[in-house]
């Protein structure tokens, strides 16, 4: 299953969404912004990555750095 993006409160969210064998569990990732072409492009980022974050890899995308590259 894709990844989705979600608005919630003016920004937009990713949200992966993985079967643990009992319950679907919900994984919100920000993408702290509320332009939705940046959403969208940051949402792609994510779903290159998707399969490692079920996996439980934690990852470190630009726009969750205090100093890093928004884009």
């Amino acid at each position: 299953m894709m990844a989705s993006l979600k608005q919630m409160r003016g920004k937009y969210y990713s949200r992966v969404r993985q079967w643990n064998g009992i319950k679907q569990i919900e994984r919100l990732i920000p993408l702290k912004t509320s332009n939705k072409t940046d959403a969208r492009i940051r949402q792609a980022q994510i779903e290159k990555v998707e399969k490692d974050i079920k996996d439980g890899i934690e990852y470190d995308f630009p726009w969750l750095k205090k100093n890093g590259k928004l884009g």
